[in-house]
């Protein structure tokens, strides 16, 4: 309903303030008419913009000139005292046709320096960026400031998508390209609020001068954007207001400023009471930047986190406007010195800034139904609001959608829990995603609303596509998976020569397991508490006594059988004595039982009946493994458990052997005056670390007697 009225209101205002004049650019007045947001000419009869230099709608926050019924709040802007002026560079690649570039994760951000230039995780997004094109890292020789902020926005090949994030680098000629974090939330062609500046969340190319305006017979025909000192910004009402989204994080312990109206996204201009002519400018681009303070405004888009003033400025494959700046007016942009007739400018323009203080989302949804009739802060606007942009390129690309599939996951790709299809579609092409179409195992196609919970244990095939606004279709995708959530069934055979109370030794045991869907994966049994076997044939148990069998049996698909057991009575009979284990570790012994290096074990077994013995072992609380040969023990404390049976049936003890590593030397942690020259009677302390054994102890040097 808001919508709805804003347009049924501003509506009323377009008719009344048809025909009525404003004033231009430069001052002189003109006839303003009403059109609608079309491709149709602008008021001002001007050709349609190019996107790509002149980015976003008409009624776009960064293309609204100030209306006359602007409410001006003084700001109070502190005088800068580090710097005369400053920038705050944005990285602009819009350059759809050039090579697909992936963008990796690097976390460097403001804190390493050197940093940002090497690869640290995935990729976040590919887009289209020039091979040639350079973004220094962090560092002394980087033109634009040791850490620049360097909030950045890509254009992709479909032409409309923005992807923006911050800070951006690409430290060589077809290097890697690293960014901390990005969205792609904006359209070329949409209103383009948002973007990568972290303090507000504002666009990273919205506001930003572009090469050609800050130049000799240039013009800034949009609103800009401001990175300032923190000093200034009131740290209450969240420290921000509308078009920000944000503040600084932990930003009520620096902004320290008293006008409540100064917060993140607030828009600084010159009053429209200032005679910017008379203000006794000395530079021409002061004047240029006082004209568009007066006619647009600029947002506060970033903390400085010194005591300067900062405009954003754009650096992209086309050039960087601080090069431009130098080489057209014959001195520099970002200016160290105060006394010079640019930076006193500076200070003459920020010291006269107000806030646009009736500015808020309200109020924009009035300025843009007005289709030019007014302007920021209501009012006839001071110029013509921007023309039209050109005919919008149409969407050619179909759609993206992927799948992620959750459960329980067992073995060899099953899953042994029912599995939950999300599917999440995107469209570049700048349609938008119409609707996403799925089936499962061959059924009817249907419209995606909700995640799609498929069960039944076999084998299962989901399929999928989107479609986008524009009638483009993806290539179907098909997912296929298995369920198995049945745990498989064992059974025992005893068989054997009858005896007094059970069998006379040996036993023969035969163990069998069925499974319904993925298949039996194996079976596993032990003998009186000692190790666990992987059986694969009939096996005997021998020697008289109550022997307790335990076995269970594992499904392809993870799924494992409860545990059964059983007593298995074996009497009288022929025996000889079970089969043993030599254990020996081969590796550097260290003091106190350790070793210092790898350490190899090689397992040794013999029986008295003339075969040999398997054995059967683990490491600490691991899988038990049947031996096939020596292997390595990592570093660390361990237990080595070992068992060994014959063909005969008999069983040797379980026998358990700790084996103590550590190959990695201590280390001291400097203090105080170790290494360094002292006098008498000083004192020296230190402390050390060691993360496997322990410290021993120290050995300590004077001036290089023996230890």
């Amino acid at each position: 309903m808001l919508v709805l009225v804003a347009v049924l209101v501003a509506g009323s205002l377009a008719v009344l303030f048809a025909g009525s004049t404003v004033v231009g650019p430069q001052g002189d007045r003109s006839t303003g008419s009403v059109t609608s947001r079309s491709s149709s000419p602008a008021p001002n009869g001007d050709p349609p913009r190019d996107p790509l230099t002149w980015p976003f709608t008409r009624d776009s926050i960064w293309n609204l000139p100030i209306g006359a019924d602007a409410v001006y709040v003084p700001a109070h802007i502190q005088q800068a005292t580090a710097a005369g002026m400053t920038a705050d560079v944005d990285v602009l690649i819009l350059t759809p046709s050039a090579p697909d570039t992936p963008v990796y994760y690097n976390g460097d951000a403001w804190d390493k320096v050197p940093g940002r230039c090497d690869v640290q995780g995935s990729v976040l997004f590919s887009a289209p960026i020039p091979t040639d094109f350079v973004v220094p890292g962090n560092g002394g020789g980087n033109p634009h400031g040791t850490t620049p902020n360097y909030a950045t926005a890509i254009l992709a090949a479909n032409g409309h998508t923005l992807y923006q994030g911050q800070p951006f680098a690409r430290c060589s000629a077809g290097g890697n390209a690293t960014i901390m974090w990005s969205q792609s939330s904006e359209d070329l062609y949409g209103t383009g609020f948002s973007g990568a500046h972290g303090g507000s969340m504002l666009s990273s190319i919205g506001g930003t001068i572009r090469l050609g305006e800050l130049a000799p017979g240039g013009a800034i025909r949009h609103a800009m954007k401001l990175n300032m000192d923190s000093v200034n910004f009131y740290n209450g009402s969240g420290g921000y207001r509308w078009p920000a989204t944000t503040a600084d994080s932990g930003y009520k312990g620096f902004y320290n400023g008293s006008i409540p109206a100064v917060r993140m996204g607030s828009l600084l201009a010159l009053p429209k009471a200032t005679d910017v002519d008379n203000m006794s400018l000395e530079t021409e681009p002061a004047k240029i930047l006082a004209r568009a303070f007066q006619d647009y405004g600029a947002y506060i888009a970033d903390t400085a986190g010194w005591s300067v003033y900062g405009i954003d400025t754009e650096y992209s494959p086309s050039g960087d406007v601080l090069v431009e700046f130098q080489n057209d007016w014959g001195f520099p942009l970002w200016e160290d010195s105060k006394d010079t007739p640019w930076a006193r400018d500076m200070d003459r323009i920020f010291g006269n800034l107000s806030v646009v203080d009736n500015w808020d989302l309200t109020t924009w949804l009035t300025v843009s139904a007005s289709n030019g009739a007014l302007g920021t802060g209501l009012g006839r606007p001071r110029v013509p609001w921007a023309p039209d942009l050109g005919p919008i390129p149409p969407d050619i690309t179909p759609p993206v959608s992927i799948d992620t599939l959750s459960g329980s996951p067992g073995l060899e790709g099953w899953y042994v829990s029912p599995v939950k299809v999300k599917v999440t579609a995107s469209d570049i092409g700048g349609s938008g995603v119409n609707v996403t179409h799925v089936r499962w195992d061959g059924g009817t196609w249907e419209d995606y609303t909700a995640p799609i919970h498929i069960s039944g244990d076999g084998s299962h095939t989901f399929e999928y596509y989107a479609t986008d606004f524009a009638g483009n279709n993806e290539t179907i995708h098909s997912v296929p998976f298995m369920i198995d959530t049945v745990r498989p069934v064992s059974t025992v055979r005893v068989d054997g020569t009858p005896g007094p109370g059970g069998y006379l030794s040996p036993a023969i045991v035969t163990l069998t397991a069925t499974d319904a869907t993925s298949g039996v994966g194996s079976i596993r049994y032990r003998i009186d508490d000692g190790a666990f076997w992987t059986y694969s044939a009939p096996f005997r148990i021998a020697g008289a006594g109550n022997h307790r069998l335990e076995y269970f049996a594992t499904d392809q698909a993870g799924n494992e059988e409860v545990l059964h057991t059983i007593v298995i009575p074996v009497s009288g009979g022929w025996g000889h004595p079970p089969p043993i284990v030599l254990f020996h570790a081969s590796g550097t012994p260290g003091e106190n039982g350790w070793y210092i290096s790898t350490v190899d074990v090689s397992l040794t077994p013999s029986s008295s009946n003339g075969s040999t013995p398997s054995i059967a072992y683990r490491v600490d609380d691991g899988p038990w493994v049947l031996y096939s040969g020596s292997f390595q023990v990592p570093q660390g404390r361990h237990l080595i458990s070992f068992q060994a049976s014959d063909s005969d049936g008999f069983l040797g003890s379980m026998q358990s052997i700790p084996l103590d590593i550590d190959f990695t030397p201590p280390k001291v942690v400097k203090a105080t005056a170790i290494g360094d020259v002292v006098g008498p009677d000083a004192t020296v302390s230190w402390t050390g670390t060691d993360q496997v054994s322990g410290l021993a102890g120290y050995q300590v040097s004077v001036d290089g007697r023996p230890y």
